[in-house]
């Protein structure tokens, strides 16, 4: 899992257009699962890991099996699916959990056909 997030981090700061929906979050997940938590921050235009939060109000909870975690990165799976399927809880507004969505769909891993 830890290799999937990186993978989208490394996609989200290479892609210049995906800084414009970054610029404007300042939060932190903590993505909790069975094997572990991971945190993951989005701020300053960047994306770093296990960081602390600045403030309770920045911090939301995203919880659920890797298993599902990994499907939502690789793009099997869109997060409000999983949230909605109950795969995965989340302490996320709406409008955070769309634009999670956006980036990850934008950072997805390409598909290789053949």
């Amino acid at each position: 899992m830890e290799e999937k997030l990186q993978v989208f981090a490394g996609q989200v700061e290479s892609k210049g257009h995906m800084f414009q929906l970054v610029k404007k979050l300042h939060i932190i997940l903590a993505l909790q699962t069975e094997k572990g938590e991971y945190r993951i921050g989005f701020h300053n235009n960047k994306v770093d890991f296990n960081i602390a939060p600045v403030d309770e109000t920045s911090l939301f909870t995203i919880c659920g099996q890797e298993e599902a975690f990994c499907s939502v990165l690789e793009g099997r799976l869109k997060l409000r699916d999983a949230v909605a399927g109950q795969k995965l809880k989340t302490t996320c507004p709406f409008r955070i959990l769309l634009t999670l969505e956006s980036l990850i769909y934008l950072a997805r891993p390409p598909i290789h056909n053949g």
